[in-house]
């Protein structure tokens, strides 16, 4: 969870001469276009080093949300985002299994199955972008949801010993840690700061607090 407040707002109203509520105003203003702005670049920072799609990384196939702004600036002006400290499957990071079938090699990914003429059994993924693993784990399709709300999901799985069950999904980082990462966290932080003064400036201009 990244909680988001607002810090230098009694000097700004020191110098309001008594327009103390148009500075209260023009800083939740700011700080509510700062919430939704920084969902949008918190997602774009996560995809430039992680090798996963924007639809995929805000909501989990059930359309529960991944990374979602929670609730409205409050009247401490805080904003906050959630991100799910759940991992992600590593079929939303492009995961494919090669095959050997009695037809021949097939490769199988989120898309269907295609017949191929060669490829090492296995999974191929790539989490971070130009980082590509060789897995020995398998596709498979799994139901999820309960009465009228189900669905299938396909995952990547292993076997959890040398039988054909019991198997468990493979899932790697989570929103949560993706964004705790310094390279995700710092240009956040400093795109959140430079957000907030410019869009600060421009209510209290508006509200006709500044020239």
């Amino acid at each position: 969870m990244m909680n988001m407040s607002v810090k230098g707002l009694n000097e700004a109203m020191q110098k309001a001469k008594g327009d103390v509520g148009k500075v209260r105003k023009a800083a939740k203003l700011a700080m509510s276009r700062v919430q939704t702005s920084t969902l949008t670049e918190a997602s774009r920072l996560i995809r430039g080093r992680y090798n996963i799609n924007q639809t995929d990384l805000l909501n989990k196939a059930s359309g529960k949300p991944r990374i979602q702004a929670v609730g409205r600036v409050t009247d401490d002006l805080t904003a906050t985002i959630s991100f799910l400290a759940g991992g992600i499957s590593l079929v939303y990071f492009g995961a494919v299994e090669y095959r050997r079938t009695s037809a021949g090699m097939t490769k199988r990914g989120r898309k269907g199955v295609t017949a191929i003429k060669r490829g090492k059994v296995g999974v191929r993924v790539q989490i971070e972008r130009g980082k590509t693993t060789q897995l020995r784990q398998f596709l498979a399709g799994v139901k999820f949801g309960k009465g009228s709300a189900t669905g299938t999901h396909v995952g990547v799985f292993r076997r959890l010993g040398k039988e054909r069950l019991p198997i468990a999904e493979s899932a790697v980082i989570s929103p949560a840690s993706m964004i705790g990462k310094p390279e995700i966290l710092k240009p956040l932080t400093q795109f959140v700061q430079t957000t907030f003064t410019t869009r600060f400036n421009h209510e209290m201009k508006r509200l006709g607090v500044t020239q």
